[in-house]
Formats: structure tokens, C-alpha cells, sequence
């Protein structure tokens, strides 16, 4: 059996729990899965059989990223048996459950096609005609598509249905966050859906919290995001962000999705931004969580060890010629390290800002990209087509604990050391920003 393991991102929302089987009948199995449960990895071996149960309340989804990102819902009672090769091939489902997640093969074709049809470099070229006429399409196919089957499940059409929606509002507002005006010729032409993600927007959907990735959760701080900048303003006295926590708590009266909310996104500013100590104590003031105030302190505690001035921990990485490299090959100046994937659209998208930062600093500092939680085939590829000129490494399994160190479990993420390998901050600006940090250094 090849050995392999598994990062699966699975969120659950616990009331009375319940026992799942999911069987792996691959020719290839895994061996053991790593599932993360509110941001906290947790590891579980197969049996002999191929066989683990998880512990689930609620119908949900769960992602598993291997080489490429799959989908699979659970629900409880589901008796579900993964066929194919391996997790890295083509799969089908057998059992109860086969034709939900059977199904979302199926929409996972539709995105890798949206993927592939409005990537950010065609984005910023489209017309906004242009742009809402292929996106409505998209939406009629994944409905089409969703309308095709006849599931089990009782909530999994209606789940599904906000998932679709949910994924146009995100590539809806991207665009608009470019393209800031909608014309009236705009709003006549299509459906108010289209052109306004927040239309009948509930900002209490408890069902919506079963979906991957926080999804729900992230639609929220987009919505309140927007309803702060109306009124706030520097000199208040607060934190922007600081803002956003405070404003949800005031509108969501729901306390299962304030709590959510308020994990999701204070995570995510303790873990990316500056001000940590801001946002840790204005989350602990507003959840009602214990479980989750228990899991934002241990990340706030975590960065204690990568702190500012602190010596940062070392890897050991591939380069595209094959050569091992360790931080110890970068002292001497000021190195810049940037944390990437080739499906990582926002990568991508600070792509151009790295070549203009490696033109005017690369003789005085160290620029690395590392890629990671990516095919390295696609990586490669990648490499030679572009030939970026600043140093490029590739993950290898045994600098895992690097990754883990600087809690590295999304990207893009930007790291600045001194010369001396301490660290000047674990989360450092991106390249479009960072400019400022380093006129202060050279």
C-alpha cells in the first residue's frame, strides 16, 4: 500500500455527534489523513479495510488536498466507499452518499473550466458586458448541472445551492473590486443577483456554515468589510479590522454564526496581520466560544516563537536544478520570502509586483519563492515557461516543521529576515507594499 499523507481541511459544527464510515478502495490507498477541525490538524491511520469513521453531527463538506483539491460531503448514516486508483486520479463513489459527491466531480469540471476562462489575466481585460455575460453563463451551467441529479440527501440541493451562489458572489466582487462602477446599462441587462452579491444577503444561515473552506464566513467579512468603510475613518482610535469584528457582533444575532464569524475572521487577522494583540483581545471580549477562544489563543501564543528578532527557524529545499538549499546559503542580506502555488490566484496576481521588486532591489537583497501545498510538476512547469530570475525552491516533506513554525496553512504568505537570518516579521507585507519596510533596512 503506498503511503502517503493526506491534509484534509473538514469543519464541524458539533451538536450530537454521530459515527461516519468512509471506505478507501483504491488501488493506491493512503495511509494516513490528516483533517483539520476548526484550524487544528488532528491525524487518523485506515484499518486494515481502508476503513476510518469520522465524528459528525451535521451534514457537511470537507476538502482533501492532494495533488488536485477534492470536495466530499458527508452526512450522518452516509455509508460512503471511495473507488480509482489513487486520491491524485480520477475517483468515483459507491454506496449512500455516491450520488452527492458523484456529483461534485461534476461541478468541479465547471469550475476548472471558470477557472481556465476567467483567470485574472483575462479578468482584467474584460469588458464588464463581457464579464457578467460569461459569468451568468457559468451560473446557468452549475445550476443546470445541479438540476440533473436526484440526491439522497433532503439538505444537500439547498446546500449546494448556496455553494453556487456563494462561488459567483466571490468571482463577482474580485471583478468589482477592479472594476468599481456598474452602469445602469449593467444592472438593466442582468439579473440583480449578478450584479449585486449582497442582494437579500442572511446574515444568520445557520445551514451555510456546513460548507468548505469557511466559505459563509468569508462572504460575511466581504459584506461587513464594505459596510465599514462607509463610515470609518483614520483617527478614530480603533483598528480598521478591529472595526469589522465589532460591527458583525452588533448584526448577527444568530450566535452559532457570530461565533463562526468571529473565528474565521480573527484567525485570519492574527495569523496574517500586524496588531495581533488587538485582535486577540477584542475576539476573546466578543465570542461565547470556550472552544474556540481555546484554539485563537494557542495560535496568538504560537508566534511568540517566530517573533520579531527572534532567529528564524531553518529548511532544507529544492531548487529547479535539483540543488538542496538552506537559509544558511542566504545570509549576508536581507532576504524576502515568498510563500506560493501555481493554483493560487492571488500568487499569481502579485507575480508581476515580484518582478518589479527583484528589477529594482536584487542586487541588495535575497528574493526566494517557495512553492507549496502544490503538484511540483506544475510547479516546474510554471518555472520554465516564466524563468523568474530570483532564487525559486520547491517544499520538501522534511522542512515540514518550517511550515508549521511560521503556521503556514494558506498562501500567498511573505516572510523578512535580516542578514542574519533573525526575523523582522513573520508576516510581512506583500511585494506591492513591502517596498517601504525595506528603504527603512538597506
Amino acid at each position: 500500500m503506498k503511503k502517503e499523507v493526506l491534509f484534509i481541511f473538514l469543519y464541524i459544527f458539533s451538536l450530537q455527534v454521530t459515527s461516519q464510515q468512509l471506505t478507501f478502495e483504491l488501488e493506491e490507498n493512503p495511509s494516513t489523513i490528516k483533517y483539520n477541525v476548526n484550524k487544528e490538524d488532528i491525524e487518523i491511520h485506515l484499518n486494515e479495510k481502508g476503513i476510518i469513521n469520522f465524528k459528525i453531527s451535521k451534514p457537511q463538506f470537507f476538502g482533501i488536498s492532494t495533488e488536485n483539491y477534492r470536495v466530499i460531503y458527508l452526512e450522518p448514516l452516509f455509508d460512503l466507499r471511495i473507488k480509482g486508483k489513487s486520491l491524485n486520479d480520477s475517483i468515483s463513489f459507491e454506496g449512500i452518499g455516491a450520488i452527492e459527491n458523484n456529483y461534485l466531480i461534476s461541478k468541479r469540471k465547471i469550475i476548472d473550466s471558470l477557472n481556465k476562462e476567467l483567470d485574472f489575466f483575462t479578468l482584467k481585460s474584460l469588458s464588464k458586458d463581457d464579464f457578467y455575460t460569461r459569468i451568468l453563463k457559468f451560473r446557468n451551467l452549475f445550476f443546470e448541472n445541479l438540476n440533473n441529479f436526484s440526491f439522497d440527501s433532503k439538505i444537500f440541493k439547498t446546500l449546494e445551492t448556496k455553494s453556487i451562489n456563494l462561488e459567483i458572489a466571490r468571482r463577482v466582487l474580485f471583478y468589482q473590486g477592479r472594476k468599481k462602477e456598474v452602469s445602469k446599462e449593467i444592472l438593466e441587462k442582468f439579473p440583480i443577483e449578478i450584479t449585486n452579491p449582497f442582494y437579500k444577503i442572511n446574515l444568520n444561515d445557520t445551514e451555510a456554515l456546513a460548507l468548505e473552506d469557511f466559505r459563509y464566513e468569508d462572504f460575511l467579512s466581504k459584506y461587513f468589510d464594505r459596510k465599514v468603510k462607509k463610515y470609518y475613518h483614520q483617527g478614530l482610535g480603533t483598528d480598521y479590522n478591529q472595526e469589522v469584528q465589532s460591527y458583525a457582533s452588533k448584526n448577527i444575532s444568530d450566535e452559532q454564526v457570530l461565533n463562526s464569524f468571529l473565528f474565521s475572521y480573527s484567525w485570519q487577522l492574527i495569523k496574517y496581520l500586524p496588531k495581533k494583540d488587538v485582535y486577540f483581545d477584542t475576539f476573546i471580549n466578543l465570542s461565547k466560544n470556550e472552544n474556540h477562544k481555546k484554539i485563537i489563543s494557542k495560535l496568538y501564543l504560537s508566534f511568540s516563537e517566530v517573533s520579531k528578532g527572534k532567529q528564524s527557524p531553518d529548511f532544507m529545499l529544492t531548487d529547479n536544478q535539483g540543488n538542496i538549499l538552506s537559509l544558511k546559503n542566504f545570509k549576508g542580506k536581507i532576504t524576502y520570502i515568498d510563500i506560493w502555488a501555481t493554483w493560487c490566484k492571488p500568487c499569481l496576481a502579485d507575480y508581476p509586483k515580484m518582478e518589479e521588486l527583484h528589477k529594482k532591489y536584487g542586487d541588495q537583497i535575497n528574493i526566494v519563492s517557495i512553492g507549496y501545498l502544490d503538484s511540483k510538476d506544475r510547479w516546474s512547469e510554471f518555472i520554465e515557461a516564466h524563468k523568474p530570475k530570483w532564487t525559486q525552491l520547491f517544499f520538501l516533506p522534511k522542512s515540514q516543521e518550517f511550515f508549521d513554525k511560521y503556521t503556514v496553512t494558506g498562501v500567498p504568505r511573505y516572510i523578512l529576515l535580516d542578514s542574519e537570518g533573525k526575523i523582522i516579521s513573520a508576516s510581512a507585507p506583500p511585494p506591492s507594499s513591502i517596498e517601504k519596510t525595506l528603504k527603512e533596512r538597506l
